[in-house]
C-alpha cells in the first residue's frame, strides 16, 4: 500500500483541528533541501494556518520565511538555493496559487492565477525558473467529511507566467512532481487508488514517459539528483513500516539505506554532502523529527528534534 493513502490519516486529523475536534498537529510533512545540505525549509503550523520556514542547519537557526494568516505548503528551493515556491491558500482547503519568495531581499510574486483550482507541490525544473506542479481541478465532499480535491495533473509554469497542462490524468491525489537538478525529467508519484500506468514513471517536460523510477509497488515520495540517483521510501521489507531506499535510474538497481523500523518520509538528495535527508513519524501523528543518513546507508541519525519542527516560531530569532 502507497504511504500517501495512509498518510490522510494526517488529512482527517487537520480537518477534525478544523471542526475543533482533537488536537493540533504541528507539523506538514514536506520539505527540501540545498545540495549542500546546510539549509532546510520546510512548512509548519503557525498560529491558526502554516507558514514556511528554514533552518539552518550548522548553527540550528530557524528563521519563518512567510507569516501572511494563510495556509501555505509544499516549500521547494530553486537550484542555487536562493528561491522558494510555494502553495499559499487563503482558507483551509480552499482554492490555491503558487509563489515564489526571495529568500534574500524578501522579494515575493505570484505565478499561477486560477482562483479556481488547487495549485500544489511545485519543484524548479533544473537551473531554470520554470516550475513543475499538481493542478487539482475540481473541490468536492470527501467521505470523511468536509472537503477535498480531485482530478489532479501535471502542469508546467514558465518564468514569463504561462501555465502549460502536461497530463491528462485526472488523479485521485497529488501526482508529486520530482525534477533533477540538472536533467530535465520528471519523477511523478501516483496515488495506489489511481493504479496508473504511470504509477512509478519518468516524464520528460512534454508530459510523455520516458522510463520509470521503480517498478516497487510500494515505493513513494521520490527525489533524485543530477547524478541519476533517486532516493523513496518503501515498506517492501516489512509492511507499515516505511525505510529510506537509494536507487540508480541507469542501473535500475537499489538499496536499502534505513532499518529504523519506523515510518519515514519525504526523503531529500543533498548531493554535495552525499547524504540524504528524512522524516520520522514514528507515533504516525505527524509529530516528526529531521533525520539524515549517508548514501551509503552509514551514519543515521536525528539532526532536529520533533520539537523545532512541531514549534518553529519558537526557535526563530528576530
Amino acid at each position: 500500500m502507497m504511504v500517501r493513502t495512509k498518510a490522510l490519516i494526517l488529512t482527517i486529523c487537520s480537518y477534525l483541528v478544523i471542526c475543533g475536534c482533537a488536537p493540533k498537529p504541528r507539523v506538514i510533512p514536506y520539505l527540501d533541501v540545498v545540495p549542500d545540505a546546510s539549509r532546510v525549509v520546510f512548512a509548519s503550523y503557525s498560529g491558526d494556518a502554516t507558514d514556511v520556514f528554514e533552518l539552518t542547519l550548522g548553527t540550528g537557526q530557524v528563521r519563518q520565511v512567510t507569516s501572511t494568516g494563510a495556509w501555505e505548503s509544499g516549500p521547494s528551493y530553486s537550484a542555487d538555493g536562493r528561491l522558494v515556491a510555494f502553495s499559499r491558500s487563503a482558507t483551509f482547503a480552499g482554492p490555491s496559487s503558487l509563489y515564489i519568495r526571495d529568500l534574500e531581499n524578501g522579494q515575493e510574486r505570484r505565478i499561477t492565477h486560477d482562483n479556481a483550482v488547487d495549485d500544489a507541490a511545485p519543484c524548479f525544473v533544473g537551473g531554470t525558473l520554470d516550475i513543475v506542479f499538481s493542478r487539482a481541478a475540481r473541490r468536492d465532499k470527501y467521505s470523511f467529511g468536509g472537503y477535498r480535491w480531485y482530478d489532479w495533473d501535471l502542469y508546467l509554469v514558465t518564468a514569463g507566467g504561462t501555465a502549460r497542462r502536461l497530463t491528462s490524468l485526472k488523479s485521485y491525489s497529488s501526482l508529486g512532481p520530482r525534477c533533477s537538478d540538472s536533467e530535465k525529467r520528471i519523477l511523478i508519484d501516483v496515488d495506489e487508488l489511481d493504479r496508473s500506468y504511470l504509477q512509478g514513471s519518468i516524464l520528460d517536460l512534454q508530459g510523455a514517459m520516458t522510463g520509470r523510477w521503480t517498478n516497487d509497488s510500494d515505493a513513494s515520495h521520490p527525489d533524485i539528483d543530477g547524478a541519476g540517483r533517486i532516493t523513496y521510501i518503501s515498506d517492501r521489507a516489512w509492511e507499515y513500516r516505511y525505510e529510506v531506499y537509494l536507487g540508480d535510474i541507469q542501473r535500475g538497481d537499489s538499496k536499502q539505506l534505513t532499518s529504523l523500523n519506523s515510518y519515514l518520509m519525504t526523503p531529500r538528495i543533498a548531493a554535495r554532502a552525499n547524504r540524504v535527508l528524512f522524516l520520522n513519524d514514528p507515533g504516525r501523528n505527524g509529530v516528526v523529527s529531521l533525520w539524515w543518513v549517508g548514501l551509503d546507508g552509514t551514519g543515521a541519525e536525528e539532526i532536529a528534534a520533533a520539537g523545532l519542527l512541531w514549534r518553529p516560531e519558537i526557535y526563530c530569532r528576530p
